[in-house]
Protein backbone atom coordinates (compact mmCIF):
# COMPACT_ATOMS: atom_id res chain seq x y z
CA UNK A 1 0.00 0.00 0.00
CA UNK A 2 2.78 1.98 0.82
CA UNK A 3 4.76 1.50 -2.47
CA UNK A 4 1.69 2.75 -4.22
CA UNK A 5 0.86 5.73 -2.36
CA UNK A 6 4.83 6.55 -3.39
CA UNK A 7 4.27 5.35 -7.05
CA UNK A 8 1.37 7.36 -7.22
CA UNK A 9 3.11 10.68 -5.28
CA UNK A 10 6.21 10.30 -8.05
CA UNK A 11 3.82 9.29 -11.14
CA UNK A 12 1.25 12.84 -10.48
CA UNK A 13 2.93 16.00 -10.19
CA UNK A 14 0.75 18.09 -7.87
CA UNK A 15 0.58 21.38 -8.62
CA UNK A 16 0.66 23.85 -5.92
CA UNK A 17 -0.59 27.18 -7.93
CA UNK A 18 -4.50 25.84 -7.45
CA UNK A 19 -6.05 29.03 -6.91
CA UNK A 20 -2.77 31.25 -6.54
CA UNK A 21 -3.61 32.33 -10.50
CA UNK A 22 -7.13 33.34 -9.62
CA UNK A 23 -7.36 37.47 -9.96
CA UNK A 24 -4.51 37.60 -11.91
CA UNK A 25 -3.66 38.85 -15.00
CA UNK A 26 -3.32 36.62 -18.45
CA UNK A 27 0.50 37.70 -18.80
CA UNK A 28 1.31 36.76 -14.94
CA UNK A 29 -0.21 33.29 -15.77
CA UNK A 30 1.36 32.58 -18.71
CA UNK A 31 4.72 33.41 -17.63
CA UNK A 32 4.08 31.33 -14.37
CA UNK A 33 2.60 28.30 -16.36
CA UNK A 34 5.64 28.59 -18.71
CA UNK A 35 8.08 28.36 -15.51
CA UNK A 36 6.22 25.25 -13.81
CA UNK A 37 6.41 24.11 -17.98
CA UNK A 38 9.66 24.44 -17.38
CA UNK A 39 10.39 23.03 -13.70
CA UNK A 40 8.90 19.91 -15.40
CA UNK A 41 10.82 19.69 -18.55
CA UNK A 42 10.53 16.10 -18.70
CA UNK A 43 6.96 15.83 -19.54
CA UNK A 44 5.00 16.42 -22.16
CA UNK A 45 3.02 19.49 -21.73
CA UNK A 46 1.68 22.37 -23.86
CA UNK A 47 0.08 25.46 -23.24
CA UNK A 48 -2.55 26.86 -25.36
CA UNK A 49 -4.45 30.06 -25.16
CA UNK A 50 -7.37 32.21 -27.04
CA UNK A 51 -8.72 35.24 -26.15
CA UNK A 52 -10.74 34.29 -23.08
CA UNK A 53 -8.75 30.47 -22.36
CA UNK A 54 -5.56 29.48 -21.55
CA UNK A 55 -5.33 25.39 -20.83
CA UNK A 56 -2.07 23.89 -19.39
CA UNK A 57 -2.23 19.95 -20.17
CA UNK A 58 -0.05 17.33 -18.88
CA UNK A 59 0.17 14.67 -21.73
CA UNK A 60 0.15 10.49 -20.71
CA UNK A 61 3.28 9.13 -20.99
CA UNK A 62 5.42 9.21 -17.87
CA UNK A 63 2.34 10.90 -15.72
CA UNK A 64 -1.07 10.39 -15.71
CA UNK A 65 -2.99 13.28 -17.92
CA UNK A 66 -4.26 16.39 -16.83
CA UNK A 67 -6.00 19.62 -17.81
CA UNK A 68 -5.65 22.87 -16.26
CA UNK A 69 -8.06 25.34 -17.91
CA UNK A 70 -7.76 29.41 -16.40
CA UNK A 71 -10.78 31.69 -18.35
CA UNK A 72 -10.38 35.06 -18.20
CA UNK A 73 -12.85 37.88 -17.95
CA UNK A 74 -13.02 40.98 -20.18
CA UNK A 75 -10.33 43.07 -18.41
CA UNK A 76 -7.99 40.03 -18.57
CA UNK A 77 -8.38 38.51 -15.31
CA UNK A 78 -8.36 35.08 -14.40
CA UNK A 79 -12.14 34.57 -12.87
CA UNK A 80 -11.85 30.86 -12.79
CA UNK A 81 -9.60 28.10 -12.77
CA UNK A 82 -10.96 23.98 -14.01
CA UNK A 83 -8.74 21.23 -13.21
CA UNK A 84 -9.12 17.81 -14.98
CA UNK A 85 -7.98 14.70 -14.18
CA UNK A 86 -7.88 11.04 -16.01
CA UNK A 87 -8.97 9.10 -12.94
CA UNK A 88 -11.34 9.11 -10.10
CA UNK A 89 -7.73 8.90 -7.98
CA UNK A 90 -5.91 11.49 -9.39
CA UNK A 91 -8.71 14.51 -9.28
CA UNK A 92 -9.21 13.37 -5.55
CA UNK A 93 -5.91 14.56 -5.20
CA UNK A 94 -5.57 17.26 -7.08
CA UNK A 95 -8.67 18.59 -4.49
CA UNK A 96 -6.69 17.59 -1.31
CA UNK A 97 -3.78 19.44 -2.65
CA UNK A 98 -6.01 22.83 -3.41
CA UNK A 99 -8.11 21.67 -0.01
CA UNK A 100 -4.39 21.77 1.98
CA UNK A 101 -3.93 25.45 1.05
CA UNK A 102 -4.22 26.32 4.70
CA UNK A 103 -4.96 29.79 3.85
CA UNK A 104 -7.57 30.47 2.20
CA UNK A 105 -9.53 28.13 5.08
CA UNK A 106 -12.23 25.86 3.04
CA UNK A 107 -14.89 25.26 4.36
CA UNK A 108 -17.41 22.24 2.99
CA UNK A 109 -20.79 23.17 2.54
CA UNK A 110 -22.41 20.48 0.83
CA UNK A 111 -21.77 17.30 -0.96
CA UNK A 112 -20.00 18.91 -4.24
CA UNK A 113 -19.08 22.44 -2.93
CA UNK A 114 -16.67 24.14 -0.71
CA UNK A 115 -15.87 28.23 0.00
CA UNK A 116 -12.93 29.91 1.42
CA UNK A 117 -12.80 32.79 3.92
CA UNK A 118 -14.77 35.41 3.12
CA UNK A 119 -11.56 37.38 1.99
CA UNK A 120 -11.09 35.13 -0.80
CA UNK A 121 -14.16 35.08 -2.02
CA UNK A 122 -13.77 31.53 -4.02
CA UNK A 123 -15.78 28.51 -4.51
CA UNK A 124 -14.68 24.90 -5.24
CA UNK A 125 -17.50 22.91 -7.08
CA UNK A 126 -17.03 19.51 -7.66
CA UNK A 127 -18.25 17.34 -10.87
CA UNK A 128 -21.74 15.42 -9.66
CA UNK A 129 -21.19 13.61 -12.83
CA UNK A 130 -19.18 10.58 -11.64
CA UNK A 131 -17.28 9.77 -14.81
CA UNK A 132 -15.87 13.65 -14.68
CA UNK A 133 -12.82 13.39 -12.81
CA UNK A 134 -12.99 17.27 -12.56
CA UNK A 135 -13.37 20.58 -10.39
CA UNK A 136 -13.85 23.92 -10.72
CA UNK A 137 -12.70 27.16 -8.73
CA UNK A 138 -14.56 30.09 -9.31
CA UNK A 139 -14.17 33.69 -7.88
CA UNK A 140 -17.24 34.72 -6.25
CA UNK A 141 -18.66 37.84 -5.77
CA UNK A 142 -20.53 37.74 -2.43
CA UNK A 143 -21.62 40.07 0.24
CA UNK A 144 -21.02 39.48 3.71
CA UNK A 145 -24.91 38.63 4.23
CA UNK A 146 -24.68 35.64 1.02
CA UNK A 147 -21.79 34.32 2.87
CA UNK A 148 -23.06 34.26 5.95
CA UNK A 149 -26.34 32.53 4.73
CA UNK A 150 -24.10 29.69 2.74
CA UNK A 151 -21.96 29.69 5.67
CA UNK A 152 -25.21 28.80 7.78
Amino acid sequence: MVRTILLAIILLPLPVFSQQLIGKDKAYVKKFLEQEKARHDSLDITITQNDSVMVYEIKPGKTKAATFSYRFDKDGRCHSEKVKASCSDCIQQYLQNALAQKKYGWKKINENQYVSAYKHKLMIELSVNETDFSFYILRASWTKKLYKILME
